[in-house]
Parts: structure tokens; C-alpha cells; sequence
């Protein structure tokens, strides 16, 4: 979760900003606020403009907006595709989106189980293990019939 970030630390950003020194901004804002390094760039592209006296830009989308595309992923079992949207959404990092999308899924799946086209789960191995298992199955069965054979 985002920390807020304290007056004085957002004044030596400020000063940062001013300098030209964008990475070093970027670095202690992500430090303050324990957000992802999308979401630092943003604030720090957005304090750049205001710096310049340039009209503030249009307003991101915020959770509220994306999570309806998001849900409409977690319903159909999109969940990476969900993450990825919800970060391209907010701006957040991927640990931070990873487990607010999860939050997101498990809320979902309490309150709408019948809207989900997949089960929980994590799903996908035990069918590469029975192709595995056929195939190797398949080629014993082949050598040993070469060796009887020979």
C-alpha cells in the first residue's frame, strides 16, 4: 500500500525536480510512498509540469475506473492479462497490482462464484504431466519392442 509522503520529503523532491535530477526524485518518492516505479515516474512527470507552469494533465484512471475491465479478465480467468491491465490502469508496480488484483479475484469469487469460466486454482500442470507421462509411456514402449525385436 501506497505511504503518504511527508511535506518535507516532498520539498527535497521538489528541490530534486528543480535540479534536473529526475532519477534521484523517482528513487526517494518510490522510498516514501512505497509505490511502484510507473507510478513515481507519474507524480514526478506530473510535479515536473506543474514546475514549468504547464496545465495540469488529464486525470490517470484510477482503480475505480479499471476495475471493471479487470473483473471482466478475472471472470473469464485472464488473471495475468488482469494484473497487466490493472497496472497499465494505476500505475502501480507488479507486487503491489499482483496482490490487489488477488484481493480483487477473492472478493469476486465470494460474492459472484456462478460468473467465473474457470475454478480457483492454480490449474495447467496435471495436464502436461499426463502428456508427459503418455509420451515417455510411448518411447518405453518402443525400445522395448525395438529390443525384443532385435
Amino acid at each position: 500500500m501506497n505511504t503518504p509522503l511527508p511535506i518535507e520529503k516532498f520539498k527535497e523532491i521538489q528541490s530534486l525536480v528543480q535540479r534536473n535530477q529526475k532519477i534521484e526524485a523517482i528513487k526517494l518518492y518510490r522510498e516514501c510512498t512505497n509505490t511502484g516505479l510507473s507510478e513515481a515516474k507519474m507524480f514526478i512527470e506530473d510535479l515536473e509540469a506543474e514546475l514549468r507552469g504547464e496545465p495540469r494533465p488529464p486525470a490517470r484512471p484510477g482503480p475505480s475506473d479499471a476495475s471493471q475491465s479487470v473483473n471482466e479478465l478475472l471472470f473469464q480467468g485472464r488473471k495475468i492479462e488482469a494484473i497487466k491491465r490493472y497496472r497499465e490502469d494505476t500505475g502501480k508496480g507488479l507486487a503491489e497490482a499482483k496482490t490487489e488484483v488477488e484481493a480483487m479475484e477473492a472478493e469476486l469469487r465470494a460474492t459472484n462464484p456462478e460468473r467465473f469460466t474457470k475454478p480457483a486454482g492454480k490449474g495447467g500442470c496435471m495436464g502436461l504431466l499426463l502428456i508427459v507421462g503418455t509420451i515417455l509411456s510411448a518411447l518405453v514402449l518402443l525400445i522395448v519392442l525395438a529390443v525384443i525385436r532385435s
